[in-house]
């Protein structure tokens, strides 16, 4: 008996790890630990511009990180070592550094902000947006499977926070014409499947986002 219950502990710990994680292409990637930190390798994509961001979080106290654009690596950062851009067959050390007015630059390290050539290069591959793995399509697809409107029909507007994580929350319901789908609207946003996370300025960011969902 003690066996048994062992290894259903064992299955459902390893279960939950297993469900943590993101299937994309084919490739298990962007994991969480059952503390909700992240782990392993995430990869995060703007297929439209074939850009790509990579981190890898082996080193959890100082996590690598890669930018691609054209599947050709074009800088690097880390706490350490900070940002090196990689332009022309040369390396370029920088730094990001906010001005007074809250906007973003990069300089070097004796404070000197870099030509705008090199901030564009890098500028190129240095963020992503949020994005419902598979695209609006399977999101729609996603909630028509999951949406149980009990015979009501009517057209709503959702609004809510995609996390660092990729988890929606502060859903709210910003437009509707029948009141009675708001709490069915909401629920099924709730349970989305994880999503690919904002990024920029070197970090994740909370993003909002707003989906109108028509029901016939």
């Amino acid at each position: 008996m003690k066996l048994i219950f062992q290894f259903l502990i064992n299955f459902i710990t390893i279960s939950s790890i297993a469900q943590s994680s993101i299937n994309y292409k084919d490739e298990d990637i962007n994991q969480l630990n059952i503390s909700g930190d992240k782990v392993g390798m995430w990869k995060l994509f703007d297929e439209k511009n074939d850009v790509k961001i990579t981190i890898d979080y082996s080193k959890k106290e100082n996590p690598k990180i890669g930018f691609y654009k054209n599947e050709k690596l074009i800088a690097t950062y880390d706490k350490i070592d900070k940002l090196e851009i990689y332009k022309d067959a040369k390396r370029v050390k920088a730094k990001y550094f906010y001005r007074e007015n809250g906007s973003q630059t990069l300089v070097d390290d004796t404070g000197k902000e870099l030509d705008s050539e090199t901030i564009k290069f890098y500028a190129q591959a240095a963020e992503v947006n949020a994005m419902f793995y598979g695209g609006i399509k399977q999101l729609y697809e996603f909630i028509g499977n999951n949406f149980n409107s009990n015979g009501q029909k009517g057209k709503m507007k959702v609004q809510f926070i995609i996390d660092n994580n990729g988890f929606t929350n502060n859903i709210e319901i910003i437009e509707t014409s029948n009141t009675k789908l708001n709490d069915e609207a909401k629920r099924v946003i709730s349970i989305s499947p994880r999503w690919q996370p904002g990024y920029q300025g070197g970090d994740f960011v909370k993003t909002p986002y707003i989906i109108p969902i028509n029901i016939n």
